[in-house]
C-alpha cells in the first residue's frame, strides 16, 4: 500500500504551474485551486492523525490526551525552539570556501559536499 496520501491532490496545480499562465485570472483561478488543494490535503491528514490516535487508544487504553501532549512538546524542543513547529533552520556549511545553506535533516552540503556532521533525517522537508 503506497504511504502517499496526497499524490493525486497536488498534481492539479502542479501541471498548471508547469504549462504558464498567460492572463491574471488564469493566474487567479491557478492560486484558488492551490489553496483548495491545500485544503483538501490538511483536511485528509486532520482525517488520518485521528484515525492513527484512536487506533492507538485502542490498543494502549491507558494512554491519554496527556500523554500526546507531552509528547508534542517534546518533539516540538527538538530544534530548540518551542514555536508548535518541527521545522529547523538551515545551518551553515562548514567548509571554510562556500558560504551555502544546509537544510536541516541533509548529512551534507549539496553544493560542495562538505560532511554536515549529522545523519539523513527522513522527517525532515
Amino acid at each position: 500500500m503506497s504511504m502517499d496520501f496526497f499524490s493525486n491532490q497536488g498534481q492539479a496545480a502542479a501541471g498548471q504551474r508547469v504549462t504558464g499562465l498567460t492572463s491574471e485570472r488564469e493566474l487567479r483561478e491557478s492560486k484558488f485551486k492551490r489553496n483548495e488543494d491545500l485544503g483538501e490535503q490538511l483536511d485528509r491528514l486532520a482525517l488520518i492523525t485521528n484515525a492513527m490516535w484512536e487506533l492507538l487508544q485502542q490498543a494502549y487504553p491507558s494512554l491519554t490526551v496527556e500523554h500526546l501532549l507531552a509528547k508534542m512538546h517534546e518533539i516540538d524542543g527538538r530544534d530548540g525552539v518551542y514555536d508548535g513547529s518541527t521545522h529547523r533552520p538551515p545551518s551553515d556549511c562548514p567548509s571554510p570556501t562556500c558560504s551555502a545553506k544546509i537544510m536541516a535533516g541533509h548529512p551534507r552540503c549539496q553544493f560542495c559536499g562538505t560532511d554536515a556532521g549529522r545523519r539523513a533525517d527522513p522527517f525532515s522537508f
